[in-house]
């Protein structure tokens, strides 16, 4: 029988038909291997804790060997304590040793410089806190000397804390004589200040005499912004109501009324208002006015109705609104009626429609 060359059953197959069945093979072997791969990269990435990302920061190996740790910066909050002054050594040492580390601000360029000034200041400030009456004379002796306006600002305010009747002398004589050496205005600022700050009978009795007869006019203001203050201040009322009047300078008028209006005296109202009508500055003017309301007269109400309807100033205007609310009232709530409905400024309108609305929700 003559062989066929057509393909049969039993036929042994060629080359060509073998390469078929590797690919398969090959191909199941690449993908064990990748998953093989995917499953390890798994398992390193979750026994880690780290970030994924912490591999591809530059210098992450770098930064987690290096355990030195970094050195703190300076808190400037912290309280410094008291320093102690050295065993055998005089308060006006200890000060000269403080001053010694605290150069003038312009001196002071670098950060660091300025955080120990800062911390100087705090730390002189300790000291001189922990100061008794027995000090007092070498405070005003120190103040005396001491050539630099900053640190002789710290001895005044510690004599004006002690506050005996010596200390408060000192703060006088030194104000008496850095007045006549004619020294710069904040001297007298912070002098006049300390003063205050002592709160004494005595104090009181210094500043009512700078007011009058023995200090320097041009801080005449000061003084009464002090008396002002003063728990004794009601004493002064005559003083007041004198240069509320009598004297040529704005800034006094104006300490004198609002000392007038801190002593609450109702009996005082009459001498505002008296001084209002020839008063010509509306600083002083918005002074006295706000004076008014603060001392809280009913009678009152009718000077500051006449500010309303006459005055050129519509700042002076809201002042009136402002004191005729705090006075307040049934015949306040009519004046602030006419003000909201009639008045030319828009802002003195709406303040007044507040004040309105203000004491009738105080009322209701």
């Amino acid at each position: 029988m003559a062989l066929t060359t057509g393909s049969s059953l039993g036929q042994r197959p060629g080359p060509r038909n073998a390469g078929r069945g590797l690919v398969p093979f090959v191909i199941a072997v690449l993908m064990a291997g990748f998953l093989a791969i995917v499953i390890y990269q798994a398992a390193q990435t979750t026994d880690t804790p780290e970030s994924p990302w912490a591999a591809t920061t530059p210098n992450a190996a770098a930064s987690t060997t290096n355990n030195t740790p970094a050195k703190p910066l300076p808190d400037n909050n912290a309280t410094p304590a008291t320093p102690v002054a050295v065993a055998g050594q005089t308060v006006r040492e200890t000060l000269a040793a403080f001053f010694k580390r605290m150069p003038p601000d312009a001196m002071v360029l670098d950060l660091a410089g300025k955080l120990d000034l800062v911390r100087a200041r705090e730390e002189l400030q300790a000291y001189l806190d922990s100061l008794g009456p027995e000090e007092v004379e070498s405070l005003i002796e120190v103040l005396g000397d001491e050539v630099d306006f900053g640190n002789r600002r710290f001895l005044m305010y510690a004599l004006g804390r002690i506050g005996t009747d010596r200390a408060v002398d000192g703060l006088v004589g030194h104000y008496h004589k850095m007045a006549a050496l004619g020294t710069k205005d904040s001297e007298a600022l912070h002098t006049i200040r300390a003063l205050g700050t002592s709160d004494t009978p005595h104090s009181f009795d210094q500043l009512m005499d700078l007011a009058v007869d023995s200090g320097d006019p041009q801080h005449r203001h000061r003084v009464l912004e002090q008396l002002g203050n003063h728990h004794l201040r009601a004493e002064g009322i005559p003083v007041y109501q004198r240069l509320l009047i009598d004297d040529g300078r704005m800034n006094v008028r104006s300490y004198a009324a609002q000392a007038l209006k801190k002593t609450a005296d109702a009996t005082t109202a009459p001498s505002i208002e008296q001084a209002l009508l020839t008063e010509k500055n509306r600083y002083v003017r918005q002074s006295m006015i706000g004076a008014l309301g603060g001392i809280g007269d009913v009678n009152s109400i009718r000077a500051l109705e006449e500010v309303t309807n006459t005055d050129d100033d519509h700042v002076s205007r809201m002042s009136a609104v402002n004191s005729l609310r705090m006075i307040g009232g049934p015949l306040a709530e009519s004046v602030l009626e006419k003000v909201a409905e009639n008045d030319a400024n828009q802002r003195v309108r709406e303040d007044a429609q507040r004040a309105l609305q203000q004491l009738r929700e105080q009322g209701g």
